[in-house]
Formats: structure tokens, sequence, C-alpha cells
């Protein structure tokens, strides 16, 4: 069985989290910094292939009350441009409080604060891919 990797695309660094072969577990792979979209892809590439990969998922970040902001267009340009590269299925998913429980789970942990920036991405893909596998499995 193909892995599912989850997508956090932030302002400077795209977290990844990939699921365990059996798509029952999320686990935080890592992140790629933000630059030349070309070169991002790229690295999304090389991780496709070898990890196996074969759905992706990316959060799509929501306004509280469920209305796209200026974030979310520019998260949906980029989705478009990640559909247009490969051929896996990707989605799109509500990523509304992610970063937020990101954040408290990094506290959580004892990461200082000005820590979380280097990890806030990667721990919101997981929690954002957790939640799929999750509603997957319910769905039956």
């Amino acid at each position: 069985m193909s892995r599912i990797m989850a997508i956090d695309l932030g302002e400077q660094r795209i977290g990844l989290a990939l699921s365990d072969p059996t798509g029952n577990v999320a686990g935080g792979f890592r992140t790629i910094r933000r630059g030349l979209r070309d070169e991002e892809m790229a690295a999304i590439d090389g991780i496709i292939a070898a990890e196996d990969v074969g759905r992706i998922v990316v959060g799509m970040p929501l306004g509280m009350n469920g209305q796209p902001g200026v974030q979310a267009e520019l998260t949906r340009r980029w989705v478009v441009a990640l559909q247009r590269h490969t051929e896996l299925p990707v989605e799109v998913l509500d990523e509304r409080l992610t970063s937020v429980q990101a954040h408290r789970s990094l506290d959580s942990m004892g990461v200082k604060r000005r820590q979380h920036r280097q990890h806030v991405d990667e721990v919101a893909a997981t929690l954002l891919l957790q939640g799929y596998l999750d509603s997957r499995r319910e769905d039956g």
C-alpha cells in the first residue's frame, strides 16, 4: 500500500508528514524551505519516489468563518501547480486550527517558543494527516 503525504504550506517552510504504509498513523517527516516553485516541486518529487507516496493532501488555510482569504488563494494557486506537476491524486482539506494545535503540541513537548517556527509546519501537517487518516477509517 502506498503512503499518504500531507503538506502544510507556511510562508517560509513547507511542512510534510507521511502515513505509515498501512495508512493508520501519521508521522512528521520534514520541512522544505520555501523557494522557487520548481525547486519545491523537485523536492516533493524526490520524496514521492523515495517514500512510495500514492496520495497527497494539502491543508487549506480558511478563516474561522470558513471563508478563504489571501493565504487560501496563494495555497489554491500552489495546489493547482502541484496538480499539474504530479499524476497523484491531490486532495485539499480544511486546516483551520492545525497551527494553533501545533503550537500547543510543541509547548507540551517543551520546545522553546523561539524554536517553534522550525517545527510548526511539520507538526501541523502531521495533525492534518492524522485527522484525514482517522476520518477515512470512520467512513469505512
